[in-house]
């Protein structure tokens, strides 16, 4: 009869330290630009928040709310995320077209919050 609160208890430990894990990752804000666009300029320091779900005992990452988005500059471009592993290899994505200044792109597959070791985004017109 003790063993289930040991168990949901043990549970609950990880799922925090899961979360705490992914949600100190940080983004870089600096303006990292491509090709001939060079007053494509789509943050204003944006900020990164994880959409979460428990599934199975273990926390899983579902997707990513970008906000701080200057939506004057980036109305109508398309808004990549990607998550990446340990080994800086690719491990879920999503994309979304920018039409507010916070967006929510879900990211596919599901994938569990402590395997996440970064974030990456990506603005396209």
């Amino acid at each position: 009869m003790t063993r289930r609160p040991v168990s949901l208890a043990l549970v609950l430990a990880l799922m925090v330290a899961a979360l705490g894990a992914a949600a100190g990752l940080g983004v870089d804000a600096g303006n990292a630009q491509a090709g001939e666009d060079v007053d494509l300029v789509c943050e204003d320091g944006v900020t990164v928040a994880w959409q979460t779900q428990l599934i199975g005992g273990d926390l899983y990452v579902t997707g990513v709310t970008v906000s701080q988005i200057n939506k004057v500059g980036c109305n109508g471009h398309t808004l990549t995320v990607v998550l990446t592993g340990s080994t800086g290899s690719d491990i879920a994505s999503g994309s979304t077209t920018i039409d507010s200044t916070s967006e929510t792109v879900d990211t596919s597959p599901d994938v569990k919050a402590s395997d996440v070791y970064d974030v990456h985004l990506l603005v396209k017109k």
